[in-house]
């Protein structure tokens, strides 16, 4: 088969699991409240109450909008919509600003400010902002970026991820929840024609870019509050997912800027990934030391994702046609491990792949969000 067959291929096979998995979604999580009830077993039903947080509410309402926008099925933007009125309605503590978790009945669970969830509240509303040509969901989104910049940002430029009463530096600082704040700054993007959004993630780029280990495409995971990295005993390890995350985001960053630079450092994350995160069966393990030394070998579902989105960017987009092979062994090795021919859907982390089985469909973080981005990537 050649290479246009091999894409045409995954590319109905990639449509036909994202429709799937966001009808098994709508049926089973959806509520008349709005809010997302992402505690689902292997056969989608309902689990036990558990605290709806600001992901499980906003990652759902990102993925029904991105269906709505391939498929232009209403009931997905109807589902998004009105899980966009219990944002407004259960998590709202001012403009932009909302808690951490509201219980199932919309009452507080915690209101802790967090940054990684403010991240996915502006993501979920600049793409809503797009898919429905709303000019008040931009504005809305843009209130949100602004909170987050004033109450988030550290000395250094930084994020610091929860605003829980202790001193700003006393707590570890992360890169993910800043990875997460300039994906949504370049959705934000889509729909800001002030060029504000443009500039903020530029500056949140210039800032990650200035950390050890970025061009090379090793970023490392946690720092001190000073923004040193931690010895990989603490957490200063290269998650290997997010390697390919970042390879991803600064293609996509390229696509408006048009710097070679940017696409050069995304070389060096996808490199870097495919040398390090790759085993010989085409899984992608979880972390490594600096120097490529594994130091977490099991493979879980939103690992195999991002690898799957970013080797296909690199191929399609950018020509990268070497990394074709790999690019097909890890999406067999997807499908032969984490699809559910039975009851449909993708297992968070089948048996034998280095960590306890969890074959629930659902649960505050497994919300299929990295599935839906592989998806529509392979899609195209």
């Amino acid at each position: 088969m050649d290479t246009q067959k091999r894409q045409s291929a995954a590319a109905a096979w990639a449509a036909s699991l994202l429709r799937s998995t966001l009808d098994l979604w709508l049926a089973a999580a959806a509520n008349d409240t709005g809010l997302f009830h992402p505690y689902l077993d292997r056969r989608w039903k309902r689990l036990g109450d558990g605290p709806l947080t600001l992901v499980s509410q906003c990652r759902p309402i990102y993925n029904f909008y991105r269906g709505y926008e391939l498929f232009g099925d209403t009931r997905y933007a109807e589902a998004a919509r009105g899980g966009l009125t219990a944002l407004q309605t259960y998590f709202r503590l001012a403009p932009g600003r909302c808690r951490w978790a509201v219980t199932g009945d919309g009452e507080e669970a915690d209101p802790t400010p967090d940054a990684y969830g403010h991240a996915f509240s502006l993501l979920a509303q600049a793409t809503a902002a797009r898919a429905l040509g709303d000019p008040g969901l931009m504005d809305s989104a843009m209130e949100t970026w602004q909170y987050m910049s004033s109450a988030f940002t550290d000395d250094h430029g930084g994020l610091i991820w929860r605003l829980d009463g202790r001193p700003p530096d006393a707590a570890r600082r992360s890169q993910n929840p800043v990875m997460h704040t300039f994906e949504a700054l370049m959705a934000l993007h889509s729909v800001d024609a002030t060029g504000r959004a443009r500039t903020a993630a530029s500056d949140v780029l210039a800032f990650i870019g200035s950390l050890a280990g970025f061009t090379a495409g090793a970023l490392i995971e946690e720092h001190t509050p000073d923004w040193t990295p931690l010895p990989v005993g603490q957490g200063g390890v290269v998650n290997l997912g997010h390697v390919f995350e970042w390879a991803w985001l600064l293609s996509e960053w390229h696509t408006i800027t048009r710097e070679p630079d940017v696409l050069l450092t995304g070389m060096a994350f996808l490199n870097a990934g495919l040398a390090w995160g790759l085993d010989a069966d085409g899984g992608v393990r979880e972390a490594c030391a600096p120097d490529g030394r594994i130091t977490a070998s099991g493979k879980g579902l939103w690992q195999q994702c991002e690898a799957i989105r970013a080797m296909s960017r690199y191929v399609t987009a950018h020509g990268q046609t070497g990394v074709e092979a790999d690019l097909q062994r890890t999406l067999s090795f997807f499908r032969r491990h984490f699809v559910d021919e039975e009851y449909g859907g993708v297992f968070a982390s089948p048996e034998g792949l280095g960590y306890p089985a969890r074959l629930d469909k659902g649960d505050a973080w497994k919300l299929d969000y990295h599935t839906v981005n592989m998806c529509l990537e392979l899609i195209g």
